[in-house]
């Protein structure tokens, strides 16, 4: 994809969650890992990268979508208790809400960018 690599750049997006964004007490693994593709997205989408390869690089970081995993937080929680109450003040959000949020980076076309997808909020640059 790389204009160092013969090709003529583009964009990727990194899928995050707004978990790697703040602690997450009930899923400190996940949460790991989230903070993990921010930090890579923010590195990879510098003006030293892009100059050299053409390829933007940005994430979204959506809260709780209506998905089978977050149906299944209970279960996957490290304190399950507390996730149980944790669900009951939940606003998930349909998948295609993140669908508009992803629209809406490429269109800003905007590198190394973090976008905060939530219910209550809705798209917030980071």
């Amino acid at each position: 994809m790389g204009k160092d690599q013969g090709s003529c750049g583009g964009h990727v997006v990194n899928i995050s969650s707004t978990a790697g964004l703040v602690p997450t007490p009930l899923g400190p693994v996940y949460c790991a890992c989230k903070h993990g593709v921010v930090g890579y997205t923010r590195s990879m989408g510098s003006d030293v990268h892009y100059q050299r390869t053409g390829v933007k690089v940005s994430a979204i970081c959506p809260s709780f979508v209506d998905t089978p995993m977050v149906r299944q937080i209970v279960q996957l929680s490290a304190v399950p208790e507390e996730a149980a109450k944790f669900m009951k003040s939940m606003q998930l959000m349909e998948p295609t809400y993140v669908a508009d949020a992803l629209v809406k980076l490429l269109q800003d076309g905007k590198n190394g960018a973090i976008l905060k997808v939530t219910k209550t909020e809705g798209f917030q640059y980071v």
